[in-house]
């Protein structure tokens, strides 16, 4: 059986093309993380924390919010509240920040460039097309609509941190959505922006793993925790069945 390929080249003008070969529909898949591989989020995120300390008088650093960036928000609330905080104080902040942040997102919600085209393309050929987040369903409710017009038409999957007990980077979120599709490792392809979700795709078997770059995570931190190829965004990928 054929496997999915990629390749990449550089045209005249110095721009990555990345092409993507799916060869057998329905039996190939298209697996994507959500925040900073689908959504652009990272500017509203930061944005949201920079409100929420505002409101506590809690000083904050760019620095320590560019190091919240892929991490779980509770995780990041103890971080800049402090470590024993009580637990209904943390679910308090937890949805006092996420209402900020959904005022926000909602103003302007954007897609990593070129994303969208991207999912309909692979969608077009009977690819199946699963979103493996670590995100909360709460989150998931408020921001994939935002770019989705119908997920449950786009997405035959979404995967999220309530269906597995082990977490990015272990392999389970992937080997846990490859199951619900039913397709193998080989003949996926696996999307993703952070050390922790590359890592998790690499250990799962994935065929062919992309890192997305960006000011917050490297192409070379991303390739040494496993991904085959890297991206800037999507406006240079083109998806092929020939």
């Amino acid at each position: 059986m054929a496997i999915p390929e990629a390749r990449q080249t550089t045209n005249e003008r110095g721009q990555l093309l990345t092409e993507i070969y799916i060869p057998t529909p329905n039996e190939t898949a298209g697996l994507f993380d959500w925040d900073g591989t689908v959504m652009d989020n990272a500017t509203p995120q930061k944005a949201a924390w920079h409100i929420l300390a505002e409101r506590h008088e809690i000083p904050v650093t760019e620095e320590q919010l560019d190091s919240f960036i892929g991490k779980k928000t509770r995780s990041c609330i103890r971080i800049l509240f402090g470590q024993h905080l009580p637990s209904e104080t943390v679910e308090a902040l937890y949805f006092e920040r996420l209402a900020i942040y959904e005022n926000i997102l909602a103003m302007d919600p954007k897609e990593i460039p070129g994303c969208k085209k991207v999912l309909t393309a692979m969608g077009a050929t009977g690819c199946k097309l699963a979103i493996v987040t670590s995100g909360s369903l709460e989150t998931r409710n408020l921001q994939i609509p935002l770019l989705i017009d119908r997920p449950e038409k786009t997405f035959h999957h979404i995967t999220g941190v309530e269906h597995v007990e082990k977490h990015k980077p272990d392999p389970e979120p992937y080997l846990y959505t490859m199951r619900r599709l039913g397709i193998a490792a080989e003949m996926c392809i696996a999307f993703e922006d952070s050390r922790e979700g590359v890592a998790s795709a690499a250990e799962a078997g994935i065929g062919i793993v992309f890192g997305i770059s960006s000011r917050y995570m490297s192409a070379e931190e991303l390739h040494a925790e496993g991904a085959g190829l890297t991206i800037p965004d999507y406006t240079g990928v083109r998806i092929t069945q020939q």
